[in-house]
């Protein structure tokens, strides 16, 4: 008897993640800006609106649609020497060094 593929070996995020500076689109078409968020929580402002509005993250995820992702937050050179490993943290070290000696 062969065993159909059940599914669980698919990759990827169902949800799109949650990141402060996200915009996103309710039904009726205001735009929201995510200015915090937590595990129960987020905060996030309407546009025309002054103060902060408050969620949950299943709310936003069941009623509000991604418009655009904001950028990645830069890496801190600890976490680019960390991601590679052997020769490559050599050359990664020498690139850090040479960056800062630019910048004086």
């Amino acid at each position: 008897m062969n065993k159909n593929k059940s599914g669980l070996s698919s990759g990827g995020k169902t949800q799109p993640e949650i990141r402060p500076g996200d915009i996103w689109k309710d039904k009726h078409g205001s735009v929201v800006t995510v200015s915090e968020f937590a595990r129960n929580r987020v905060i996030y402002y309407r546009e025309g609106y002054s103060s902060p509005c408050i969620c949950s993250p299943e709310r936003l995820l069941r009623d509000f649609r991604l418009v655009t992702k904001a950028p990645p937050a830069p890496s801190s050179d600890l976490d680019r020497v960390m991601s590679v490993t052997g020769a490559e943290r050599i050359s990664v070290v020498r690139e850090i060094i040479q960056e800062r000696g630019k910048q004086k």
